[in-house]
């Protein structure tokens, strides 16, 4: 519709009162409403690109956690988890941008009993200003994640220890 309307109109006259002889052809108003109408979209999708890295730990849970010290050649660092009674559920590390760092999976607890201590690797490239980021979420399968509670993940923390030669 619009495209027939300006092809039937031709030249439109931009001036106040239209006496000015200040023209825009055909083609360029064209291209103003294109770009306005097509700039919205990608506004809207930068808006929501930002609004999902507010909250980038949904449906799970942000830790920042403390590196005892910077690594020296030789070292490693770990993430030391401190996990309770979860059942047949899953404890899963990523990172904010969801690279996943490690599983906990401890079926061998049996439900109700005392607690498991488990260790992931941690890439050093995650440490930052003597911190590290990390999502942490509860996947009980056929249930949608969500964060565990502080009875289910009851500790998380990082500890540096050296390279096996």
């Amino acid at each position: 519709m619009l495209l027939r309307s300006l092809h039937q109109r031709g030249d439109e006259d931009l001036s106040p009162g239209g006496q000015h002889g200040a023209k825009m052809g055909t083609k360029a108003l064209l291209t103003m409403n294109f770009g306005i109408k097509m700039g919205v979209p990608f506004l809207m999708i930068a808006v929501f690109a930002m609004l999902g890295n507010a909250a980038p730990c949904r449906p799970g849970r942000e830790l920042i956690l403390t590196v005892p010290h910077a690594l020296n050649p030789g070292e490693t660092a770990l993430i030391v988890v401190k996990v309770g009674a979860i059942g047949r559920a899953e404890i899963e590390f990523t990172t904010p941008d969801y690279r996943s760092l490690g599983t906990i999976s401890p079926f061998g607890i049996r439900s109700g009993s005392g607690r498991g201590t488990y260790t992931l690797p941690l890439p050093s490239g995650l440490i930052s200003d003597g911190h590290v980021t990390v999502c942490v979420s509860l996947n009980r399968g056929g249930h949608a994640k969500r964060a565990p509670t502080k009875e289910e993940l009851k500790e998380a923390r990082v500890k540096i220890q050296q390279v096996a030669r």
